[in-house]
């Protein structure tokens, strides 16, 4: 008669073993990486366009006051105080005006500033007619 006898240990191995903690460890943090990136640059691009929105409002608000001046130059106190507001809301920011002439024709407006994550600018342009 052959024997049955069969060797079972006396204690079972369970839980992880230090390589799969590792791995998933490291895992957890390339994971939590890739979210802390994310949400860095979310917040810079956030950064960009709330200063690219703050240049139209500001070129909006100069060609109204064009606007209400009727067909005469702006009063330079109102285009420095204007000057005065780009520059202190945007980083670095200046403006550019070219008024238009005698004529109805349109005027161009650039305002310039600096990016706020970069030392690289930004710039747009806005046509307007008074």
């Amino acid at each position: 008669m052959r024997s049955c006898y069969q060797f079972t240990p006396s204690h079972r191995q369970t839980g992880s073993t230090l390589v799969e903690v590792l791995a998933a460890s490291s895992l957890l943090a390339m994971g939590l990486l890739g979210l802390m990136l994310g949400q860095s640059r979310a917040s810079l691009d956030l950064r960009q366009m709330h200063e690219q929105v703050q240049a139209h409002f500001l070129a909006i608000d100069l060609a109204e006051q064009s606007r209400a001046y009727g067909p005469g130059p702006l009063p330079s106190s109102r285009l420095t105080a204007w000057r005065e507001r780009v520059a202190g809301q945007l980083p670095r920011g200046e403006a550019r005006v070219e008024r238009p002439g005698p004529t109805p024709t349109m005027g161009l407006l650039t305002i310039v500033w600096r990016v706020s994550d970069r030392s690289d600018t930004a710039s747009m342009q806005y046509a307007f007619r008074p």
